[in-house]
């Protein structure tokens, strides 16, 4: 697993590479470097789910309201054709 820490980074794409060094060995006592591994990566940050305004959560809830009320009326009242 692999994990890029974007504290401190702005919104935007990073680009960026790791250089890998690998080693090989096993049990009867092999070991040599083997060629290095260049990986290049992109990241695209983006900001995480924002939050809602109070303000913003009032105007829906009154908006929920009226609606209902309407809806409430519209049942109530006598049928006219």
């Amino acid at each position: 697993m692999v994990e890029l820490d974007t504290t401190g980074l702005g919104l935007g794409t990073v680009n960026g590479s790791a250089v890998l060094a690998p080693v090989g060995f096993n049990e009867s006592g092999f070991r040599e470097a083997l060629p290095s591994i260049t990986v290049a990566f992109r990241a695209q940050i983006v900001d995480a789910a924002s939050v809602p305004e109070p303000g913003v959560l009032v105007l829906l809830g009154l908006g929920l309201l009226v609606l209902t009320a309407q809806r409430h009326r519209q049942r109530q009242a006598p049928w006219r054709g």
